[in-house]
This record gives C-alpha cells, sequence and structure tokens, in this order.
C-alpha cells in the first residue's frame, strides 16, 4: 500500500506538529506528520519514482483549506481530527487535486504494465472523501475522545498545504497500519 498526503506549510506544519506530540504524550498514540491523505492504494514495483515526482510536482499545486471544528471517531486513523474545508470553488480545486494525482499514478502504473489501484472517493468500495487532518491515533473511549475533541481549536484558520508526500511500508512491514513502519519516500513541494 502506499499513501499519497498533503502536508501544511510553515507556521501550521510546526503547530500542529506540537499539538499531535502533546496529543500522543497524553494518550499513549503514536506520533506521525501532520497531513490530509488524498489517496491510497497499492503500486507495483518498479515505478521510476524520480519521473513521476517530477510529473507530479507539475500538475499539483498548493492548495488554501479552512479548518473546521474537531471531529473524533472510534476508527483508529481517524481518533481526533480537523475538519478541512473552504468555498465550493476550493473544494473543486481539491477535487481537481485528488484527480490529477491518481491520473498520474494510473498512468505510472500502466507504463509498467503491472497491477495497481488507486482508491478515491466515487469508485467501488471506496469511502466518501471527507478532507480532515488527524491530530490523534489511539483506541480511547468515546468520552474520551468527546473531551478532546472539545478542546480549542484552529477553526476559521486558513492552512496552506504546499507539500505532497508519497508514503509506503518500510522494508520489510506487512503494511501502514502501524506509524512506525511508515517511509515517507517522495516529498514534492508544489508551486
Amino acid at each position: 500500500m502506499h499513501a499519497w498526503w498533503l502536508v501544511p506549510a510553515e507556521p501550521w506544519r510546526g503547530r500542529l506538529q506540537q499539538e499531535i506530540e502533546r496529543l500522543a504524550a497524553q494518550t499513549g498514540g503514536p506520533v506521525f506528520e501532520p497531513h490530509l491523505t488524498l489517496a491510497v492504494g497499492s503500486l507495483p514495483e518498479g515505478l521510476d519514482w524520480d519521473v513521476l515526482g517530477r510529473r507530479l510536482q507539475a500538475r499539483l499545486r498548493a492548495i488554501t483549506l479552512r479548518a473546521g471544528a474537531r471531529g473524533q471517531t472510534p476508527q483508529y486513523f481517524q481518533t481526533l481530527f480537523i475538519r478541512m474545508g473552504g468555498a465550493p470553488e476550493v473544494l473543486a480545486a481539491l477535487d481537481a487535486q485528488r484527480n490529477a494525482l491518481v491520473a498520474e499514478l494510473e498512468a505510472a502504473v500502466q507504463q509498467v504494465g503491472e497491477d495497481g489501484e488507486i482508491a478515491r472517493a466515487g469508485r467501488t468500495g471506496a469511502p466518501a472523501f471527507e478532507p480532515h487532518l488527524s491530530l490523534c491515533y489511539a483506541q480511547l473511549s468515546l468520552q474520551r475522545r468527546q473531551a478532546l475533541a472539545a478542546l480549542p481549536c484552529i477553526a476559521g484558520e486558513t492552512l496552506r498545504f504546499d507539500t505532497l508526500v508519497g508514503v509506503r511500508p518500510r522494508a520489510g512491514a506487512d503494511g501502514l497500519g502501524r506509524v512506525a513502519d511508515w517511509d515517507d519516500f517522495l516529498r514534492i513541494s508544489l508551486a
């Protein structure tokens, strides 16, 4: 499996990293880089990551999103998060970014002639896309999640996402199920 993230620019990246570290210390959860997941899927070996990186950099742009309220779910990778959104045209631009990313990944897969699948909203079996930035991964009670979600938030603030990151499992890992197994193998600055 591979995951494709948008990472916020400074100063938000640093501020959110501190919040993630604080929550990890409180809950026993892992520390991870603040990110908004655009797509996940399996990609074959043999892709030319340098070429793909240049194509993605040429096609994708930085995007500014508005932070909404905190949310929480019992799902591990969405324990506590900030909803991200904006005006309809901003959300349309974000969806265009995701579509461009998936199109480039699918084209790269076709070039090597092997199997691969990229999940995106609107496809059979893919979850609906709800842009969010996770703050905490942990197994917590509903009461604890609700208390953490009620803490002061950055709602209304605008965050610029200016970096695309490709993440895959580290060598020997079974998948992306553990943060300790994540390898950010491709990092692209977006104009």
